[in-house]
């Protein structure tokens, strides 16, 4: 499902949306610590299963947005 980024782009890849998540949550937990920042930038992403990927990057019809907000006010 995409996302927006901070300057309102909409990011469609899972590569792209992993490091808008990254840096969200980076920020949100930016915190003093006593951690080299050096290490933090050497985290690296896990991989995704091709199939996976697929699902994920996938474009959902609108038909199918609706059904699953139709379904949540149900719950």
């Amino acid at each position: 499902m995409p996302i927006k980024d901070k300057d309102d782009h909409l990011l469609t890849t899972s590569t792209k949306r992993l490091k808008q998540w990254r840096e969200y949550f980076y920020e949100l937990f930016n915190v003093p610590m006593n951690v080299d920042p050096i290490l933090i930038q050497q985290i690296t992403t896990p991989d995704i299963e091709p199939n996976e990927k697929e699902r994920q990057e996938k474009t959902s019809t609108l038909q199918k947005v609706a059904e699953a907000i139709k379904q949540m006010k149900n719950h």
